[in-house]
């Protein structure tokens, strides 16, 4: 199996914890002392405070006790040096309340980086991501930035 293969594997392990519901199988992707750097949050990891694995776990619960979860990655690169690779693409999450109401669409753009553990699995080290935001043509940034001047 092909490094690239193996985390597009892990990555369908990750869609399918979340649509699933499945804690643990989400936290099966993460290595037990990986970063954490999701957006609006404080950086967890290992090294100081509660580790990150188990404030994902508390997200996670928290998640699922609201909302069905549907995962769609979008995955636009892995690149394979040695030991690490890197993943970035966006993550879209269609929430649907288990109260009732309409479903909400959240598309984030992520990193993340992997690292091959002693049994040759790849695992997540270090996850960032961030809100999705809609594409500005130059011209319009520009108009903004004088029109704050203004």
């Amino acid at each position: 199996m092909t490094d690239i293969y193996a985390i597009n594997a892990a990555k369908t392990e990750l869609r399918e914890g979340y649509n699933h519901g499945d804690v643990d199988r989400i936290l099966s992707v993460f290595a037990d002392a990986f970063t954490d750097m999701s957006e609006k949050l404080p950086t967890f990891h290992s090294s100081d405070g509660p580790d990150a694995k188990t404030v994902l776990r508390a997200r996670l619960h928290k998640l699922f006790r609201e909302y069905e979860v549907e995962l769609t990655p979008i995955v636009i690169e892995i690149k394979v040096a040695g030991e690490l690779a890197v993943d970035h693409g966006w993550h879209e999450m269609k929430l649907s309340p288990k109260g009732g109401g309409g479903a909400e669409l959240r598309r984030t753009r992520y990193v993340e980086v992997w690292r091959r553990d002693s049994q040759l699995a790849w695992r997540i080290v270090l996850f960032m991501d961030n809100t999705d935001k809609e594409p500005e043509l130059l011209e319009d940034v520009l108009l903004g930035l004088g029109a704050a001047r203004s």
